[in-house]
């Protein structure tokens, strides 16, 4: 199985899917990338590398305005304190009903 992973057949290939989780944005000019921002919630264009995985290029999604570091971290810790408060309000009439 490992072998499969490490061999560069699918090297380039490129696949649209909606990024339900972040996925990094980066722009390619040549030679180096370098770090754009965040998609998130959007449909994306990913090109597979063999260094991370699959990427986003910012060429490739030229429509997308990437959202900055600071906003995937707040909307991460909202969505957490929703989970937290969702949470509490199911236990809590358990820990109410242990009394």
């Amino acid at each position: 199985m490992a072998a499969l992973r490490d061999s560069p057949i699918g090297l380039g290939s490129k696949r649209q899917r909606f990024a339900w989780w972040p996925v990094a944005s980066y722009a390619a000019p040549k030679p180096f990338t370098s770090h754009k921002g965040w998609y998130w919630l959007r449909p994306v264009v990913e090109t597979s590398t063999m260094s991370v995985g699959r990427i986003a290029y910012a060429n490739d999604n030229s429509a997308l305005r990437p959202l900055s570091h600071r906003t995937i971290v707040a909307a991460s810790l909202v969505g957490l304190a929703t989970a937290f408060a969702a949470l509490a309000s199911a236990i809590h009439p358990l820990v109410i009903s242990l009394r």
